[in-house]
């Protein structure tokens, strides 16, 4: 089993004669009565980030979307080691730190955009067989998605928007801060992600 279908032909290349893509899902239970935060919500807009930041997290990116929009709040969610040297000087990035995962839906339902900014530039390998659990999180709190993209994202046709360079990362930032959105899109694309459905393939082979 492989957690993106990018991974299909590497599985076949160690000797694996029938490899399966197993995406990552989403438990939606979690989603369906999010309890609102007072102090999270704020006049301005927000864009959240929640997850690792390895090598693959593009900080010049975020540094980027920052500086050149600066009444855009920038919510930084995850083990955070570092991260206040990087954006210290940078007063509407906020560094929360790790949270619980309880406490996920209702920082994201604060939010006006979900973001996913990897660096795909610098680590092709990596990120073009990446299945991000936090794209169906942000989908189901009803987050539209600014996202660079790649390989797998591309096949899984979402209503994401993918961008090619970090100056379009912004632009299509712009246009999702613009337009109206109401969630249902992306709640309804991610119905279909909930793990008793992604998780079929695993219980159908455990049980033969």
């Amino acid at each position: 089993f492989c957690a993106s279908t990018g991974l299909l032909d590497y599985a076949r290349s160690k000797g694996c004669a029938n490899p399966v893509a197993l995406p990552n899902g989403i438990d939606l239970a979690r989603f369906g009565n999010i309890e609102t935060d007072p102090a999270l919500h704020q006049h301005d807009p927000t864009a959240v980030y929640v997850g690792a930041f390895g090598e693959w997290f593009d900080h010049d990116l975020v540094l980027h979307l920052a500086r050149a929009r600066p009444e855009l709040t920038i919510r930084l969610i995850g083990p955070s080691s570092g991260l206040e040297k990087i954006y210290g000087s940078l007063g509407n990035v906020k560094v929360c730190g790790p949270i619980s995962p309880a406490e996920i839906p209702a920082h994201l339902a604060a939010a006006d955009v979900g973001l996913i900014p990897f660096n795909i530039w610098s680590f092709p390998a990596l990120i073009n067989q990446v299945n991000p659990l936090k794209l169906y999180e942000y989908f189901a709190a009803g987050l539209p998605v600014v996202s660079t993209s790649w390989q797998e994202l591309e096949r899984l046709k979402t209503p994401a928007f993918l961008a090619q360079s970090r100056t379009q990362f912004v632009t299509l930032l712009d246009e999702v801060l613009d337009a109206q959105h109401d969630g249902s899109l992306e709640k309804n694309f991610v119905q279909t992600m909930d793990w008793h459905q992604t998780l079929s393939p695993l219980g159908d082979w455990l049980q033969s």
